[in-house]
C-alpha cells in the first residue's frame, strides 16, 4: 500500500466586481467561471462545503445592480454554468472520494477482492500481515494503531477488529456493509496524534467473530456464550457458541458435549459423520448431550476434550496442518500420537468412529 494521500486545505478569495455595463457583466462571468473552477477542484481533492454556494449567493445580489438586459444574459449564463456544473459533477461523483475527517492527515486506498458471489453485512480482512512501522516512525500512525480508521467507497465508517497489533505486521479485520463481484475499495485513515482507540470487539449479535480465537483477540477476556460466523461473510449464518477464553491460553470453541450415562455420542453414532446437530440450542456448560453446528464449520488446529468440566482433566491435540471442520477430521481415517497430553496416551479415529486410547 504506498498509495499514501494527504489532505489538502482548499481556499476560494472573492474580491469585489467592479466596472459596470459590459464590462461588469464580462467580469461576472469570468467570476462564474472561476468558482466552477474551484467547485471541480475541491471535489477532487475531498470536501466540497457551502462555500462555493455562498459566492454564488454573492453573485446573484451582484446582479441586482445590472440593468434588466444584462440580468436576463446574466441569468441565464449562470444557469447554463449551474446546469452543465452539477451535470459535469454528477456523472464524475463516484469517481472521487472524498475526505472522510480533516482531523486524520493521512488515507491510503485498499482494493477488496471478491472471488464469490455479491455479499452484505460480511467480515473481510481489510490488512493481512502488512508492515506499519515504517508510518510509526515517521510519527504518522500511532504506536498502538488508537488513530487507524476505515471507510468504505461512500464514505461510511467500517468497524473493525485487530487480530494483530505487531507494528511490522498488521492484520485487521472489517465489518463491510457490502462487497459486490467485482470487489470495492476501502479507505484506511490515520495520522491524528490525539485519537483515541476505534476498534471494536466482536462477539455480539450485530458483529459477530468468525471463532473464539477471534472474540479474545479482540480483546474479550470473558468466558460465556457470544455469537460467531465461522464462514465470515453474510452474517446471517451467524449461531451462538460457548467461548473458553481464559484456560490453557484462552480462545476455545465447544462444538460438543455428552455424558456418561447416554450412548447418543456412542463410537458408531451417526452424529460424528454427519452433519446434523443435537440440542443446539444447549450452549452451556450444563451436563447434557449437544452437539453445535461449531463441530461442522469451524476451522481449527487445535483440539481439546475434558472430563467433568470444560476446565479439568484435559486433553489437546494438535494438527498440521489445520483441519477444516471436526466434521471432516471424523470422517477421515486419522492415527497419531498426542503432542500435547497429560498421559502421553493417542487418540484414535478409525473407519469414521472416535475411539480414546
Amino acid at each position: 500500500m504506498n498509495n499514501e494521500k494527504k489532505k489538502k486545505s482548499t481556499s476560494f478569495s472573492s474580491p469585489p466586481l467592479r466596472g459596470s455595463g459590459r464590462g461588469y457583466l464580462l467580469a461576472l462571468w469570468k467570476r462564474l467561471k472561476e468558482v466552477f473552477f474551484y467547485l471541480a477542484r475541491v471535489r477532487t481533492l475531498g470536501g466540497l462545503g457551502s462555500r462555493p454556494f455562498k459566492l454564488l449567493n454573492t453573485f446573484l445580489v451582484q446582479l441586482g445592480a445590472l440593468r434588466n438586459h444584462h440580468k436576463v444574459l446574466a441569468f441565464f449564463a449562470l444557469v447554463f454554468l449551474i446546469g452543465g456544473g452539477f451535470f459535469l459533477f454528477s456523472n464524475t461523483q463516484s469517481a472521487f472520494a472524498e475526505w472522510w475527517n480533516d482531523g486524520w492527515l493521512y488515507r491510503k486506498e485498499i482494493a477488496i477482492t471478491n472471488s464469490s458471489t455479491a455479499q452484505t453485512n460480511t467480515q473481510v480482512k481489510i490488512i493481512s500481515g502488512t508492515d506499519l512501522s515504517a508510518l510509526v516512525t515517521a510519527g504518522k500512525l500511532q504506536s498502538d494503531l488508537d488513530d487507524l480508521r476505515f471507510t468504505d467507497i461512500n464514505g461510511n465508517v467500517v468497524e473493525y477488529w485487530i487480530e494483530d497489533s505487531t507494528n511490522t505486521s498488521v492484520d485487521v479485520w472489517g465489518l463491510l456493509p457490502s462487497v459486490p463481484t467485482s470487489g470495492t475499495t476501502v479507505y484506511m485513515y490515520y495520522g491524528n496524534a490525539s485519537a483515541e482507540a476505534g476498534k471494536s470487539t466482536v462477539g455480539s449479535s450485530d458483529y459477530p467473530g468468525v471463532s473464539c480465537q477471534a472474540i479474545l483477540l479482540s480483546g474479550v477476556t470473558i468466558d460465556g456464550t457470544y455469537y460467531i460466523d465461522p464462514t465470515a461473510q453474510e452474517t446471517s449464518d451467524k449461531f451462538q457458541a460457548y467461548c473458553d477464553l481464559t484456560n490453557d491460553d484462552g480462545g476455545w470453541t465447544m462444538i460438543m458435549k455428552t455424558q456418561a450415562d447416554t450412548t447418543t455420542f456412542h463410537y458408531d453414532s451417526g452424529y460424528w459423520t454427519s452433519s446434523n446437530t443435537y440440542q443446539a440450542d444447549d450452549v452451556n456448560t450444563s451436563v447434557g448431550d449437544s452437539k453445535f453446528s461449531s463441530f461442522n464449520t469451524l476451522q481449527f488446529s487445535s483440539l481439546r476434550g475434558c472430563v467433568s468440566s470444560p476446565d479439568t482433566n484435559c486433553l489437546i491435540r494438535e494438527f498440521d496442518p489445520a483441519k477444516d471442520s471436526a466434521l471432516s477430521l471424523f470422517s477421515e481415517a486419522e492415527s497419531s500420537p498426542c503432542t500435547c497430553g497429560n498421559d502421553g496416551g493417542t487418540l484414535t479415529f478409525s473407519e469414521g468412529n472416535p475411539n480414546a486410547v
